[in-house]
């Protein structure tokens, strides 16, 4: 667990700024999972304004499938057994559709009231997804391709030697 000092103090513009113009969206969760903070880029990725997203709001962009995923991350980051989670899942963005995420969650301890949330980030890995996808597509008619070719190399072996008359050429 890492402790924050002054994480929710409003007069710190700078880390606010800093985490609005990163390239994946930050958050910061209670235990319970509702968010408290989001990052404008949080918005760009799930399609969900701040207001909107706060809370358990968050929930409404989940794929339903992927929310017992989700549970349990929290759930591992909040008994502490690991010092990041690490877990992919699916939103529908309003806009995008399906999305495929990776999300980052670790639990955080504030040094002046000893209070704790989770923090993280979310990242859009859809493109890294589908490329991964077709990759192994790929790779299985490249696969396929091989056997089809050893198969034909095979029968036209065969093919010649019975078109050599018994007696030699």
């Amino acid at each position: 667990m890492y402790a924050m000092k002054n994480f929710d103090q409003t007069t710190d513009q700078n880390l606010q700024e800093i985490l609005h113009a990163a390239p994946f969206g930050f958050f910061k969760l209670d235990l319970d999972g509702n968010a408290l903070f989001v990052s404008k880029s949080w918005e760009d990725i799930t399609g969900l304004e701040v207001g909107v997203s706060l809370g358990k709001g968050w929930h409404s962009v989940l794929v339903p499938e992927d929310i017992p995923v989700i549970a349990t991350a929290i759930r591992e980051a909040t008994t502490g057994q690991k010092q990041t989670v690490a877990f992919g899942f699916r939103i529908h963005h309003p806009q995008s559709g399906i999305r495929f995420c990776r999300m980052d969650v670790r639990l955080i301890q504030n040094e002046q009231d000893r209070s704790q949330c989770l923090i993280g980030y979310v990242q859009d890995v859809t493109d890294d997804h589908l490329t991964h996808i077709k990759l192994k597509e790929a790779e299985n008619r490249q696969r396929e391709m091989n056997t089809y070719l050893t198969s034909l190399i095979a029968s036209l072996k065969i093919l010649y030697w019975k078109s050599i008359p018994k007696g030699g050429l």
